[in-house]
C-alpha cells in the first residue's frame, strides 16, 4: 500500500509540474506586457503635461520691490554766510589792498634775539591759537574753537619734533587797555588748559640773549627733571 501511495503521489507532482512548465511562456508575456503598458502610460503623461504647459501663457517675472529710502538731509553750509558769489568775485573791480609787514619793528627785534638765543629750537611768529589748540573729546567743537580762533600768539619756541616749548607775547601800551586785559586773560586761560606755557615780557623792557635763553630753558630743564623723575618712578 504505501509503494502504491507513493507512486499516486509521483504522478501528481509530475502532472503539476507539467502544468507549470507549460505556464512559464505565459507568466513571462503577462510580465513583458505589464512593464510595456506602464512606460507607456508614463510617457504619456509627459507628453501631456509638456503640452499643456507651452500652451499655459508665462507668467510675467515681477521684480522685488526696492526699498524706499528717505531722501538725504541737505549739508549744513559751513562756508562764510557773508561770502561773495562766485561772480562778484571775478569782477574788473580793484581791490584796496596792500602788503604789509608782519612783525611790527619791537617784534622784530625780539625775534632775531630768540633766533640768538635759541639757535637748536625753532621760532614762529603770528601763529593762530587754533593752530596750536585742540578740542578734547565730548565737548562741543565749535564752540570751544570759536572762542580762540580770533587770537594769535606773538611768538611760539617750538623744539625740532615741532611740539611746543613756551609761547611768548610781547605787550606794548595797547595792552594797559582793560578789554585788552580781558582778551589777554582768556588766551592765557586757553593756554594753560592745554599745559602750555606762557612768557609775557613788556617792548619798553625787553630783555638780552642770555636773559631770554635763561627764562625759556628754565622751563625746559624743569621738563627734562620731572620726565627724569617720572622714569625713576616707573622703574
Amino acid at each position: 500500500m504505501a509503494i502504491i501511495q507513493s507512486r499516486t503521489e509521483f504522478f501528481i507532482f509530475a502532472i503539476i509540474a507539467a502544468d507549470a512548465m507549460e505556464l512559464v511562456p505565459v507568466l513571462v508575456a503577462l510580465l513583458f506586457i505589464t512593464i510595456g503598458v506602464i512606460l507607456l502610460g508614463a510617457v504619456t503623461a509627459l507628453a501631456i503635461t509638456s503640452a499643456v504647459s507651452k500652451r499655459r501663457p508665462s507668467s510675467p517675472v515681477i521684480p522685488p520691490a526696492q526699498p524706499s529710502y528717505p531722501a538725504p538731509a541737505p549739508l549744513p553750509n559751513l562756508a562764510n554766510d557773508h561770502a561773495e558769489p562766485a561772480a562778484a568775485v571775478l569782477d574788473d573791480e580793484a581791490w584796496p589792498f596792500y602788503a604789509k609787514r608782519l612783525l611790527t619793528h619791537p617784534e622784530q627785534a625780539l625775534y632775531y634775539r630768540l633766533v640768538q638765543a635759541l639757535p637748536e629750537y625753532l621760532i614762529f611768529s603770528q601763529v593762530q591759537l587754533s593752530r596750536i589748540l585742540g578740542v578734547k573729546q565730548g565737548y562741543d567743537f565749535w564752540y570751544w574753537h570759536n572762542r580762540i580762533n580770533r587770537m594769535s600768539a606773538d611768538f611760539v619756541v617750538c623744539r625740532k619734533d615741532s611740539s611746543i616749548v613756551a609761547v611768548i607775547e610781547l605787550d606794548d601800551r595797547t595792552h594797559l587797555d582793560p578789554v585788552r586785559q580781558v582778551a589777554d586773560a582768556k588766551k592765557d586761560k586757553a593756554l594753560a588748559a592745554a599745559g602750555l606755557r606762557i612768557i609775557r615780557w613788556p617792548t619798553h623792557a625787553m630783555p638780552d640773549v642770555a636773559a631770554i635763553r635763561a627764562t625759556v630753558l628754565a622751563g625746559e630743564h624743569r621738563r627734562v627733571i620731572s620726565a627724569e623723575n617720572e622714569r625713576v618712578v616707573r622703574l
